[in-house]
C-alpha cells in the first residue's frame, strides 16, 4: 500500500435475532489500494452529480477520469454503468449500449447494467434484445424499475411532464384512498416519489402512503409517516433556494449470503438462498452521506412482516458528509421456521431516511427448503360465488353470479386453497357506486399437526337484502358489483355479480 487512510468503524449492532452493521470507508474499493479508491470514490462521486444533474457531458467526463484508473477492474463496472446512463441522456443510445456491456463483462451476473441496457436497446428499437436483458436482469434478481434524473430548471426543480406531474400522482393517490383502494393509492404515491423525489410538496405522498398503509394495517405505516414529517420539515428550510448540499447515492446494493466484516463488502450475491447458507443479508453502498436512519422490513412468503429492524448513520466525526458509507442488515436462516415461512419468494423494503435525503428500495429473494424435496407456495386451486355454502363439507352448494333479494339471503364469496399457511383475509365488498364494506380479518389457523394445510377453504357472506336498502343503492345498475379479496393486506382475486329484485 502506498498510503495510510483512517477508516472508522461502528461496532455491531445486535438485534436478536437479525443483526446490522453499519460502517463508514475512507475508500476501500475491491481491486484498487487506498490511494487509487479514494480517487475513483471522488471521481465516480463528481460523475454522479452531474448526472443527476442532468450535465451529462461533464459526468462522462468525470466517469472516464475513473475507468482510466484501472479499466478492467470488477469495480469499475460501476463507472463504466454510470457513463452508459450519461450518453443514454444524451440520446447517444448505441454508445450506451456499448458501455453497459462493459460493465457487464467486468460483472456478468449483475442485474443492474442488463436493466438499463434494455432501456437502451428499447430506444433504439431492438425489442427483441431489449426483453432478452430485461428477462436476464430478473433472473438475476432485478425487481425495481430503472431511473433516470428529469430536467432541471434555473430553481433547481424538475420540470413536470405533462400528464404525469407530481400533483397528478398524488391526487390520483388520494382518489384511490377516499375510494378504499388503498394498494392502488399506494401505488400512485410511490410513482410521485419516484418522479421527483425531492420537490417540496413531496412530502404529502409520503403522508399519503402513511395513511393507506395504516389502512391496511401495515406497519410500515409509521416509517412512512416519519418520512413525511421530515420531509416537510426538510422542504420548509431548503425548498426557497437552489441546495449546495451533495447529493446522497446508493452506489450499490445487493442480497448476499457472505459478507466480509473485515472490508464491509458482499462475497458472495446472491438472490437465491437455502437452508445451507447461514444468513441472509441485504447490503448497501452509499455516497455523500449524512446521519440518518436505515429501517429493513423483511417479508416471508405468506405476506407478513417476518422482522424488522433499523440502525442510525451517525455524524461523521470529521464534520464532514460521509464520502462512502456501507451499511447492511441480516437476518438468520437457521432462526426461521421451517413452515410457513421458509420456502418461497421473500422481500425487503429498506427506506433511507436523513436530514437532506428519503429514497427506497426492495429487494426480491428466495428461500428454498432443504429439508424437503420440493419448494412449497400456496396456490388458489379453485374460487367462485355462491348463494349457499356447506360447512360441513366447506364446499359451496349453489354456485352463481346472480343473486335476486326475494330468494337469495345472503351473497358468498368462497376460495379453495393448496398448500395454505396462516393467513389474514379481508373481503372488500364495492357496489356501482364506488362506496365498499369490508367482512374481515378473517384467519387461516396454524396447521395442529405441523407445516402447511394440504388444503384449505374459507369463505365469507354478506346479507344482501340488510345491506341493499341500507349501504346500496336500490337505483344502482345491477350488474356492476364486484368483491376484492385481500390475502395478508394483497389483492388476490376479484369477483364481479349481479343483484336484482
Amino acid at each position: 500500500m502506498r498510503g495510510i487512510h483512517p477508516v472508522f468503524i461502528l461496532m455491531l449492532v445486535l438485534i436478536a435475532p437479525a443483526q446490522c452493521q453499519q460502517t463508514a470507508n475512507s475508500g476501500t474499493i475491491s481491486g484498487f489500494d487506498l490511494d487509487s479508491s479514494a480517487e475513483y470514490n471522488k471521481a465516480l462521486n463528481t460523475a454522479l452529480d452531474f448526472y443527476n444533474q442532468c450535465k451529462y457531458d461533464e459526468a462522462i467526463n468525470a466517469y472516464d477520469v475513473a475507468i482510466r484508473l484501472d479499466p478492467n477492474s470488477t469495480q469499475t463496472w460501476q463507472a463504466w454503468n454510470g457513463k452508459g446512463d450519461a450518453l443514454y441522456g444524451l440520446g447517444k443510445y448505441d454508445e450506451a449500449v456499448l458501455a453497459y456491456d462493459k460493465a457487464i463483462d467486468l460483472w456478468p451476473d449483475n442485474a443492474i447494467p442488463w436493466a438499463y441496457k434494455g432501456d437502451a436497446l428499447t430506444a433504439l428499437g431492438r425489442i427483441n434484445e431489449s426483453d432478452a436483458a430485461y428477462d436476464r436482469a430478473k433472473e438475476l434478481g432485478f425487481g425495481g424499475s430503472t431511473w433516470r434524473p428529469k430536467a432541471i430548471t434555473l430553481n433547481g426543480r424538475p420540470i413536470d411532464t405533462p400528464g404525469t406531474n407530481l400533483t397528478t400522482f398524488i391526487n390520483e393517490g388520494l382518489e384511490h384512498y377516499n375510494q378504499g383502494k388503498y394498494y392502488e393509492a399506494i401505488t400512485a404515491y410511490d410513482e410521485a416519489i419516484r418522479l421527483d423525489p425531492y420537490n417540496a410538496d413531496i412530502w404529502q405522498a409520503w403522508k399519503g402512503k402513511a395513511d393507506a398503509l395504516k389502512a391496511l394495517g401495515s406497519e410500515e405505516s409509521e416509517t412512512a409517516n416519519t418520512t413525511a414529517t421530515r420531509m416537510h420539515s426538510i422542504m420548509d428550510t431548503t425548498s426557497s433556494r437552489p441546495s449546495a448540499t451533495p447529493v446522497t447515492h446508493i452506489l450499490d446494493h445487493c442480497m448476499a449470503s457472505r459478507v466480509d466484516e473485515s472490508n464491509n463488502i458482499p462475497i458472495t450475491r446472491t438472490y437465491n438462498f437455502s437452508t445451507a447458507d447461514s444468513k441472509a443479508y441485504s447490503w448497501l453502498s452509499l455516497a455523500n452521506v449524512a446521519p440518518g436512519k436505515v429501517e429493513w422490513y423483511w417479508y416471508s412468503p405468506d405476506g407478513n412482516l417476518y422482522k424488522k429492524g433499523s440502525t442510525d448513520i451517525p455524524p461523521n466525526p470529521n464534520g464532514d458528509y460521509w464520502p462512502s458509507f456501507n451499511i447492511w442488515y441480516y437476518i438468520d436462516i437457521a432462526d426461521i421456521p421451517v413452515e410457513p415461512y421458509l420456502s418461497g419468494n421473500w422481500n425487503v423494503n429498506v427506506y433511507l431516511a436523513g436530514p437532506t435525503y428519503v429514497t427506497q428500495l426492495t429487494e426480491q429473494f428466495t428461500l428454498e427448503n432443504g429439508y424437503e424435496d420440493q419448494k412449497i407456495s400456496t396456490r388458489i386451486l379453485d374460487h367462485g360465488m355462491a348463494n349457499s355454502v356447506d360447512e360441513d363439507t366447506r364446499k359451496p352448494i349453489t354456485r352463481t353470479e346472480k343473486f335476486f333479494l326475494n330468494t337469495d339471503s345472503k351473497i358468498y364469496s368462497w376460495i379453495s386453497l393448496e398448500n395454505a399457511g396462516p393467513a389474514t383475509f379481508n373481503w372488500f365488498w364495492y357496489s356501482p357506486d364506488g362506496s365498499w364494506y369490508r367482512v374481515g380479518p378473517i384467519d387461516i389457523p396454524p396447521n395442529p399437526s405441523g407445516g402447511y394445510w394440504p388444503s384449505y377453504n374459507i369463505w365469507c357472506s354478506i346479507d344482501s337484502r340488510t345491506l341493499y336498502g341500507d349501504t346500496w343503492d336500490l337505483e344502482l345498475p345491477s350488474d356492476e358489483f364486484h368483491v376484492d379479496v385481500t390475502r395478508n393486506d394483497r389483492l388476490i382475486l376479484t369477483e364481479y355479480f349481479t343483484v336484482d329484485e
